[in-house]
């Protein structure tokens, strides 16, 4: 018998995706409106910057080979920038032209 796998709405970001699921948070929220529908996976890492998410994101999103193994993202949020617009030369800061290509890894 095959498991019933719910697909997913993925939460990807920083401490600002991270603290999603407080009272009212927008996480919170998602996973009230998706009840029964599809399970709110949240990856929000607090002090990431978008060079720390790429691995991450390697990590956490399925190989096109595994694909057919798990859930389905049906609504992904990908929320980055805070930390990586920290003032120079803090380790979280990001210059602008890396963040963009970061932004479109793939």
């Amino acid at each position: 018998m095959a498991a019933n796998v719910q697909d997913v709405v993925m939460l990807v970001g920083d401490s600002l995706t991270q603290r999603g699921w407080g009272t009212g948070g927008f996480a919170h929220l998602l996973a009230e409106a998706y009840s029964r529908k599809l399970d709110v996976i949240n990856r929000g890492l607090g002090g990431y910057q978008t060079d720390w998410a790429i691995p991450i994101c390697e990590q956490i999103f399925a190989k096109q080979h595994e694909q057919h193994h798990v859930p389905q993202v049906k609504l992904l949020t990908i929320w980055y920038g805070a930390n990586d617009a920290a003032p120079a030369p803090s380790p979280q800061h990001v210059p602008i032209d890396r963040y963009k290509t970061n932004l479109c890894w793939s």
